[in-house]
């Protein structure tokens, strides 16, 4: 069960050193655990966070605390471009509840476990800087892409409908995202590959 809400967990990964978890809950919230304990990340574990069970290749039960929580959304809205000023009050809410919809995908960048990456049911990807955050500790989102909005706003108040071109079975397949690593020794990088969703092909979140 996640620590800091009862919401479901949607994916879960390995860190690249093989002893952090990552997991994104339907809450749009992103759990890392450290299963060698510590303060990773600059910032020690989360104010109050409960522990959490795991059983790997036996039936004994071990809980490790919460290293960090990071709400996506929040580290979304930080950002000013980000904020859906432009947009009128029912497209602004929209754009608001793509930013909190539950993440599908997290993991961490291959060369930098301070990065990491996500994808989000709405369609939405980035990165987050679990290192670099503000005064309230909201992590720092480095990059994020923001594909068309999927509904618009329905005609005098009506439901919102579906963008042009896009259809219901297309939304409902699952998409993910992937780092694409290249280099070796001091020219490591990584960029992040994330796919839209009704749409063909991918995006690349370059550094």
């Amino acid at each position: 069960s996640a620590a800091s809400s009862k919401a479901a967990v949607r994916c879960v990964r390995f860190g690249c050193d093989g002893q952090t978890v990552l997991a994104g809950t339907g809450a749009g919230e992103i759990h890392v655990w450290d299963l060698r304990g510590g303060s990773g990340f600059g910032g020690g574990a989360s104010k109050g966070a409960a522990g959490n069970a795991f059983s790997v290749a036996s039936r004994r039960t071990t809980s490790f605390p919460v290293l960090r929580t990071a709400r996506v959304a929040d580290a979304l809205a930080l950002a000013p471009t980000l904020r859906g000023g432009h947009l009128d009050a029912p497209a602004r809410r929209l754009w608001q509840d793509a930013m909190r919809s539950g993440v599908d995908w997290c993991e961490q960048d291959p060369h930098d476990p301070r990065r990491v990456g996500f994808h989000l049911n709405s369609g939405w990807s980035g990165v987050l800087d679990l290192a670099s955050r503000d005064a309230a500790g909201v992590p720092t989102a480095t990059h994020a892409h923001c594909p068309e909005p999927l509904y618009a706003p329905g005609a005098d108040g009506a439901a919102p409908v579906l963008a042009p071109g896009l259809s219901q079975p297309a939304l409902a397949h699952r998409r993910t995202a992937a780092w694409l690593t290249n280099g070796a020794g001091g020219s490591k990088c990584a960029a992040l590959l994330v796919g839209c969703p009704g749409t063909s092909g991918v995006r690349a979140l370059d550094f």
